[in-house]
């Protein structure tokens, strides 16, 4: 019997297909509570932050009144998806080929990702494409919505429908992709678990 590429190599991982090959494959040496803690963390205080600040009496809509809780909510919405795209899916996009043997947080990030899709720990085309395109194009389109909804600019609503649509269109080839390879092609290759 032959044995796979994964223990051939001599390199174990937690992702699916069991069979995948990863080389240079190292494991993480943070648990997921720690990373998830951390990122949860930071997102948080990112969160609050923006929403402390923008209840500040300086901070005004174009009409001098205070921001309303839904304009509040949109405003924090967009701060976190301009650095979730632009931080998290950034380093993504600039660091995919390295993040398998990387250890350092955002890659050890990725790499607890990929033990629920297993693309981006190979760097699967599809993905990598996608998530490029969504850290430089979604993720400026965020904060520029982002400082439109702080600055009561009338252009908030078009850029709020551009980013909303360009996410919702990629959350859509997301999902759609690993359905698709495994009814046409794939036949139980797909690297989703």
């Amino acid at each position: 019997m032959a044995k796979s590429p994964v223990r051939a190599a001599g390199v174990p991982h937690p992702y699916w297909p069991r069979d995948l090959s990863i080389p240079g494959y190292v494991a993480n040496d943070r648990s997921m509570h720690e990373i998830l803690s951390f990122l949860f963390s930071v997102s948080g205080l990112f969160l609050l932050s923006t929403w402390v600040l923008t209840g500040r009496k300086w901070a005004r809509d174009g009409r001098g009144q205070e921001f309303g809780v839904g304009r509040r909510l949109a405003i924090c919405w967009f701060a976190v998806c301009a650095f979730i795209h632009g931080v998290i899916e950034g380093w993504f996009s600039l660091y995919y080929d390295v993040i398998p043997s990387d250890q350092s947080f955002l890659s050890q990030l990725w790499k607890e990702y990929s033990k629920g899709d297993s693309r981006y720990v190979i760097a699967d085309n599809f993905t990598v494409c996608m998530e490029t395109v969504t850290a430089w194009f979604w993720g400026p389109l965020s904060l520029w919505t982002l400082f439109a909804f702080l600055a009561n600019k009338p252009c908030r609503f078009v850029l709020q429908l551009i980013v909303s649509l360009g996410q919702l269109y990629g959350a859509v080839l997301y999902f759609l992709t690993p359905v698709l390879c495994l009814q046409v092609s794939c036949m139980g290759r797909c690297c989703i678990s």
